[in-house]
């Protein structure tokens, strides 16, 4: 599978817009196809995603090195310099020698560095940084999402990432990621890049309780349904006195975009944790397939299966259709229907939702197909939208507005149709 979507993303570079077409006829029979399962290689380097598998070696190493490059030999104010050289420092610093300060450089690990990347890290492997003392916090809330610790994606991910360092006991792992926390705290990608890391190594040296904690935390992320709008809110939003400005309501609007993106960051965070865990479980099971036993043992697998086995298929669905990953979403759903085919019924509506927002009718006429009840209003005009028939669908809008309950931002969007209505039915008949 690997080989063939590479093969496809590199006959996308061609200009004719014929082959164009056809390559993209081919991603569409495809369809949503899970992360975990592919394998690409890292180009820059020319290296595969061994290190994914291997976890805490030299290749780690080398990668981590790399990503901390990019943050290191760009643009920053000096303070966030100072922390980055830090970190690197103290990086090389366990590849070397007090007794011996050469011996960093007739290690693999500085060989496979680019020549730019040795010149720019020569100086650290003589220099003394060294960090100030930091008050100490005691444990963080529990979860941390939401919490005074995670109000903010970056605590959250931040003091979340931290709580886990301090449970590994991997002697090499526990050296990196504490020279790596001051710039965690400042460099989101460089800790996105680690988390998963982390969670591993943390799940191996946790208990029972320990590890359900670490599962415990991902489903606070992902069953926080974000900002819900309550018919109260909208009221006030689209009434005709939300003109006068209202200081309060300007604070909530703020809290509100604040609470969103929490939510939405969060949930993509969770999203590349579980994708990279999975892949490292393929990798490691090919391994073993192979009889290669040499990257973990039995029960460290486990461990890590059961995590990713405690997250709930259709949960994931949810959530990525929150965060509009629509593919994603679809994705999770149908692994979700394959093993649960009973609840495929329940389930119909919200596959509706999905194709309908991936621009998929065939799945949306699909759909309507399979139905052995009676749809809503609501699920009709999904469908009818979808399909083109918007004629049906203004009659469903229509009876919609006769109820009790019809809310106010219903008939904006009912305006709003039967203009385009007109529109497209009416204007033409008066064109000669």
């Amino acid at each position: 599978m690997t080989r063939l979507i590479s093969a496809l993303l590199k006959g996308c570079s061609v200009r004719e817009e014929e082959l164009l077409l056809l390559y993209g006829k081919c991603f569409g029979y495809l369809g949503a196809v899970d992360p975990g399962r592919l394998s690409f290689s890292d180009y820059h380097h020319g290296d595969s995603t061994n290190y994914t598998a291997a976890l805490i070696d030299d290749d780690f190493t080398f990668h981590l090195l790399d990503k901390l490059a990019r943050s290191f030999l760009a643009p920053r104010n000096s303070q966030t310099l100072s922390i980055l050289s830090f970190t690197i420092q103290q990086i090389l610093k366990i590849y070397n020698s007090e007794e011996d300060p050469s011996k960093l450089f007739s290690t693999p690990l500085w060989a496979r560095l680019p020549e730019q990347l040795r010149v720019a890290f020569s100086p650290l492997t003589s220099s003394r940084y060294v960090l100030k003392l930091q008050t100490e916090t005691g444990p963080a809330p529990f979860p941390v999402y939401r919490s005074a610790a995670g109000k903010t994606y970056g605590n959250w991910l931040y003091n979340w990432t931290a709580e886990l360092i301090g449970k590994v006991t991997h002697p090499l792992a526990q050296q990196i990621f504490k020279a790596c926390l001051p710039t965690l705290r400042r460099d989101q990608n460089v800790n996105l890049h680690l988390l998963p890391y982390v969670v591993i190594t943390a799940l191996w040296s946790s208990s029972a309780a320990e590890a359900s904690r670490i599962g415990e935390e991902i489903m606070a992320v992902l069953t926080d349904r974000g900002l819900q709008r309550s018919p109260r809110r909208m009221m006030k939003r689209y009434s005709s006195n939300a003109s006068t400005p209202d200081v309060s309501s300007q604070g909530s609007g703020a809290k509100d975009s604040a609470d969103v993106n929490l939510h939405q960051s969060s949930v993509q965070g969770i999203f590349n944790l579980l994708d990279h865990l999975k892949k490292w479980l393929k990798k490691k099971a090919s391994n073993t397939a192979r009889k290669d036993r040499s990257f973990v043992t039995l029960d460290e697998y486990k461990v890590v299966q059961e995590l990713v086995d405690r997250i709930p298929n259709d949960l994931l669905a949810r959530a990525s259709h929150q965060c509009q990953a629509y593919a994603r979403a679809i994705l999770h759903l149908e692994i979700y229907l394959k093993s649960h085919p009973d609840q495929l019924r329940d389930q119909l509506g919200f596959l509706q939702k999905l194709y309908v927002a991936v621009d998929e009718p065939d799945g949306v006429a699909g759909v309507c197909a399979i139905r052995d009840q009676e749809p809503s209003l609501e699920e009709n005009i999904t469908a009818y939208e979808a399909t083109g028939r918007l004629q049906d669908a203004f009659s469903c809008y229509e009876r919609i507005s006769q109820r009790e309950d019809c809310s106010l931002e219903f008939y904006q969007v009912y305006y709003f149709g039967f203009t385009f209505y007109i529109y497209i039915t009416i204007l033409p008949l008066n064109v000669v």
